[in-house]
């Protein structure tokens, strides 16, 4: 059985409050929001409560992403209208529809055909509604969310050794040896630069220097600096021996090398 497959039945398992959790995880790092608000579940548990939206994100240009969900699966095309239209019910939220950019639904329906699709635009006129199905849903968490298939629906699909980066900035300040990386970063202004430009114009760009320097943070820094602009970025946890192994061959003792996979996005 696929990673695939093995996800999407622990998707079909879970609770209707634990798929919110799931799915708010997965639309805050799909889209990048930088906020999420919950209704649909009480805090701290998989209890589910009654909110409209299930969840809302505010943009940057003070607009609102409003995020539905459901675990039904018997009639979801009516469930997930249902969801959608209850987003402009005064009596349930009073907001303007001028102030809603975008409506994304999640479902765990494999059969919401074109017709029913163009149907659900249809009500909304120029505001978009984005429907992410568990077909979607388990692609992403088996290829390019690992570590949510973990989380939520403790499901291994890889060695744990490439990470996004926010799943690497995570991984090191838990670690409890290293000095913390998720915080501000001032000054650097120079190297952050040099760095930057060698990722963009060599295949691989290798940064050393004594213990506690900095040299984490200051890739990590060049490394969202290019995520920013267009690329896509993984870092790569190697292990001893494969860094010995570098190590040796290149002359150098008692330094730390770190390896950032990059590409763009096409």
């Amino acid at each position: 059985m696929s990673n695939v497959n093995i996800i999407q039945n622990k998707i079909l398992e879970l609770s209707g409050g634990a798929f919110e959790g799931l799915f708010d995880a997965y639309v805050f790092k799909k889209f990048g929001f930088n906020n999420i608000q919950t209704l649909g579940v009480q805090t701290g548990t998989d209890k589910t409560t009654k909110g409209t939206p299930d969840s809302y994100a505010l943009t940057e240009g003070k607009k609102y992403i409003l995020i539905t969900c459901g675990s039904v699966t018997d009639d979801a095309p009516k469930k997930i209208r249902d969801d959608i239209l209850s987003c402009f019910n005064k009596a349930k939220l009073a907001l303007d529809k001028d102030r809603i950019q975008k409506i994304i639904c999640g479902h765990i329906s494999s059969n919401i055909h074109i017709e029913q699709f163009e149907d659900m635009r249809s009500m909304l006129g120029d505001i978009e509604v984005e429907l992410i199905g568990i077909d979607t849903i388990s692609h992403d968490l088996a290829y390019k969310y690992p570590s949510l298939a973990k989380e939520h629906l403790n499901v291994s699909v890889d060695t744990h050794q490439i990470f996004a980066i926010e799943d690497f900035v995570l991984n090191c300040d838990n670690s409890k040896i290293n000095a913390p990386i998720d915080c501000a970063f001032f000054y650097r202004e120079n190297e952050l630069a040099e760095i930057a430009e060698s990722i963009k114009s060599n295949e691989i760009t290798i940064v050393i220097g004594a213990s506690g320097v900095g040299k984490t943070r200051v890739v990590l820094e060049a490394c969202r600096k290019c995520e920013m602009e267009g690329w896509k970025v993984f870092a790569l946890k190697v292990t001893e021996i494969f860094c010995m192994m570098i190590l040796d061959t290149m002359w150098i003792k008692k330094v730390s090398i770190f390896f950032f996979l990059m590409m763009p996005i096409r």
